[in-house]
């Protein structure tokens, strides 16, 4: 009896300890194919980690490619400001001579408005010079029908004093100095009027001009009175 129950009491412990080996077993599957799973797992994530390093180097290429692009940019950038700085100190130079140009220009155009003062004054006493040489012209020419006149009553009168020589003489300077102040006035008209040089040459001729103008009257009415 005694040995039918330890047999039975061993069997039991058998039976007990193949529960327990099947259930190690069954754990063991199982965490075999947890170990499985998780291997698998890991294989997932060596390859994700693997796409992630080659995203990584990616990236990093990337970053190198921009870090030398901006690099770039900032040279030119750099060249570019230089540049500006050269246009601007261009610009302000072109606006410094425009505005000596601009200075030449007023002070050009404040010449030219003297200038043409100045000529509306000389037409003014061109037109002077021509009404005296035309009065001049006139007492010549009645002087000369005097003088004419003169010389054909003398012929006429046939009288002991010929004054034929005299009023010849008379004539001849008369009509010299017509010559003269006709080809002195042709000078005036002539002579372009430029600046002081201009005015200098006007005046000198003016006084030169009323001073011939007015001897050839005076002294031709003097030799014919004296006549």
């Amino acid at each position: 009896m005694n040995l039918a129950n330890k047999i039975n009491a061993n069997n039991c412990e058998i039976n007990n300890l193949n529960d327990k080996l099947r259930n190690h077993i069954s754990n063991i599957d199982q965490l075999q194919n947890k170990l499985d799973n998780s291997s698998a797992l890991n294989c997932n994530l060596q390859n994700t980690i693997k796409d992630f390093e080659r995203q990584i180097c990616n990236f990093q290429n990337d970053n190198d490619n921009l870090k030398n692009n901006l690099l770039k940019e900032k040279s030119i950038r750099a060249d570019e400001e230089k540049r500006n700085d050269e246009l601007t100190q261009m610009i302000n130079d072109r606006d410094r001579k425009i505005g000596l140009l601009n200075q030449e220009y007023e002070q050009g155009k404040r010449i030219h408005q003297q200038i043409t003062c100045d000529n509306d004054g000389f037409q003014i006493e061109n037109d002077k010079l021509r009404g005296h040489v035309k009065v001049l012209t006139c007492q010549n020419q009645k002087l000369i029908g005097e003088l004419e006149n003169v010389l054909a009553q003398d012929e006429k009168m046939n009288g002991p004093l010929s004054r034929r020589d005299k009023i010849a003489v008379l004539l001849r300077n008369n009509k010299m100095t017509l010559d003269q102040s006709a080809n002195t006035l042709n000078e005036f008209i002539n002579i372009p009027c430029n600046n002081e040089m201009g005015n200098a040459g006007t005046r000198i001729y003016s006084s030169t001009y009323k001073n011939r103008a007015s001897s050839p009257v005076g002294c031709t009415y003097s030799r014919a009175n004296n006549a």
